[in-house]
This record gives C-alpha cells, sequence and structure tokens, in this order.
C-alpha cells in the first residue's frame, strides 16, 4: 500500500474520511477494524512525519464539522488533530475511519451546533476503552498479532 502512495499529499488525498468511509464500509465492529490489521496511525507518522499525520487528522476534523454544520477554526483543528494522534496512535486506520463514523452518528456525544475539540477527545478515550476491554479477551497470540 505504502510503496503506491510515496508522498504524504497523495495518501492525504487518497485517505480522506469520505474515500476511507466507502473503502472500510465492511467494518461496522471495532473487532472486525482491530482484526484488520491495517497500517496504525504511528506507523503513519514513521512513514510520512508527525507533521503530516496531525495535518492529514485535520482534514478529518474539517470533514466532521463540515457534516455536522459547525465551523471549526485552524487553531481548534491543529491543536485537537495533534491530540488525536496522542491519544490514538495506536489505532489502524479502519478504526480510525470506525471512530470518526461512531462520532458522526453521534455514539459519543452531541456537539450542539459548535466545535468541541474536549468531545472530540472524550470519544477517542471511550473508543479506545471499548478497544481495550475487546482486546482483553482475546488470546495472547491474537493480542500479539494485533500489537506488533
Amino acid at each position: 500500500m505504502l510503496r503506491a502512495i510515496p508522498t504524504a499529499e497523495q495518501f492525504a488525498i487518497q485517505f480522506n474520511l469520505d474515500s476511507c468511509s466507502e473503502r472500510y464500509m465492511e467494518y461496522k465492529e471495532i473487532q472486525t477494524a482491530l482484526k484488520s490489521l491495517k497500517i496504525k496511525l504511528r506507523e503513519l507518522s514513521q512513514v510520512y512525519g508527525e507533521r503530516a499525520i496531525v495535518a492529514w487528522i485535520q482534514t478529518w476534523l474539517i470533514s466532521l464539522s463540515m457534516y455536522m454544520n459547525f465551523e471549526i477554526t485552524e487553531q481548534q483543528a491543529i491543536s485537537t488533530a495533534t491530540t488525536i494522534l496522542e491519544e490514538c496512535y495506536m489505532l489502524n486506520i479502519v478504526e480510525f475511519n470506525l471512530l470518526f463514523r461512531k462520532m458522526k452518528k453521534g455514539n459519543y456525544g452531541i456537539f450542539y451546533g459548535k466545535f468541541n475539540g474536549q468531545t472530540i477527545i472524550k470519544a477517542c478515550i471511550q473508543f479506545r476503552k471499548e478497544r481495550g476491554l475487546i482486546l482483553s479477551k482475546m488470546s495472547e497470540e491474537e493480542q500479539k498479532k494485533i500489537m506488533s
């Protein structure tokens, strides 16, 4: 996958929220997204650099804000994207997509017509807790496969 996408800009274009939602549509549960074994945000940061992945996450936040019809400032997007990367570096790209799809559906809180970075970070933390619970119920062998 990454050999075919040599630059961060090309990656960001091909893996925007809308294209990922379509590409990973069949992953509706955290467990199946977790077991997809796709590339993790941490690995994307290693390949393209942390700044590029923060910028990519910003595009997801902007897309989310447009979907929910609220405004987001550049500073809010940068700050929230940086925190998301810190909180969610272990998620693979399918899990990350599922997290944003769940936020769109209101699974992790309501925004009440304005951007709220804390609501988004709380959603990330809740998603990670759900993920952790699923991981804890897996065999050690399955866990090693996912965590590597």
